[in-house]
């Protein structure tokens, strides 16, 4: 599997830690729910069907065609429309090989685009703001544009309302501006409003111009070591621990180096 561009997502739920306890069964379901629906509209696209370990990080791997933005979108509106504006979902996107692809699931798995979607995250955590997506292929131009319009895009995004949102998600779902009208009973008219009033056209076309260039991106090769200097050696698989799997028979297992940081 070297050389592979595939596309790993890492995402947590932003200020998990202030969700009341009270509310934070509701919430898990939700993300599960979503979950769901994702794997109904876009199962295929996926080489590794998303995880959650407890404490509410989610991992997955995409197949290096799949529409990540698309998806990620998708699973925001779900979420979204299930729990309000309040709680947003955080998200590296990271493109690269992977040593170790795992029939155990994503946090069994290792590789280099597993770093660059971590590498991701914790950028988006950083910048704060309106800002809940990075993405790191490695080559530092499209990462460079990505930075770039991810902050744009996640800005437009902090502002969508719930009507906004099921319009949003009807169009990610195939369906015209009819057919979302008269699912959700209201005016053609309302709802190319709602479209409009979110920039969902720009929004849409960024994502797509930035998936085009992250499957064209050319990683910029680690530097060799030099003679009789040892590299860095790979971190050491964290200790097992608890997690709440996602349509996933198999039993908890440990967790690798690519395990999560809270936050």
């Amino acid at each position: 599997m070297e050389g592979r561009p595939w596309q790993v997502l890492i995402a947590d739920l932003r200020a998990s830690r202030a969700i009341p306890a009270r509310e934070r069964p509701a919430v898990d379901r939700a993300l599960r729910r979503a979950i769901v629906r994702v794997l109904r509209l876009h199962g295929r696209h996926f080489r590794l069907i998303p995880e959650v370990l407890r404490g509410d990080e989610l991992q997955a791997v995409l197949k290096p065609d799949a529409s990540a933005l698309a998806i990620l979108t998708y699973l925001r509106a779900q979420l979204a429309l299930a729990v309000g504006r309040r709680t947003a979902l955080r998200a590296g996107l990271g493109s690269g090989a992977i040593q170790h692809l795992s029939r155990r699931g994503p946090f069994a798995s290792e590789g280099e685009a597993f770093h660059h979607a971590r590498a991701a995250l914790e950028e988006a955590k950083r910048s704060g703001g309106a800002r809940l997506t990075g993405w790191v292929t490695g080559d530092p131009s499209v990462d460079r544009l990505a930075s770039v319009l991810l902050a744009l895009t996640d800005s437009f995004a902090s502002r969508w309302t719930g009507p906004q949102w099921e319009a949003i998600a009807g169009r990610l779902e195939g369906k015209g501006l009819h057919e979302i009208a008269r699912e959700k009973r209201v005016s053609f008219q309302s709802v190319s409003k709602r479209l409009l009033a979110a920039s969902w056209s720009e929004v849409h076309e960024a994502a797509t111009l930035l998936e085009a260039a992250a499957r064209e991106a050319r990683p910029v090769p680690e530097p060799a070591p030099a003679p009789g200097t040892a590299r860095a050696p790979v971190p050491a698989r964290a200790a097992a621990g608890p997690r709440a799997a996602v349509a996933r028979p198999h039993p908890p297992r440990g967790e690798s180096a690519h395990s999560p940081s809270r936050g």
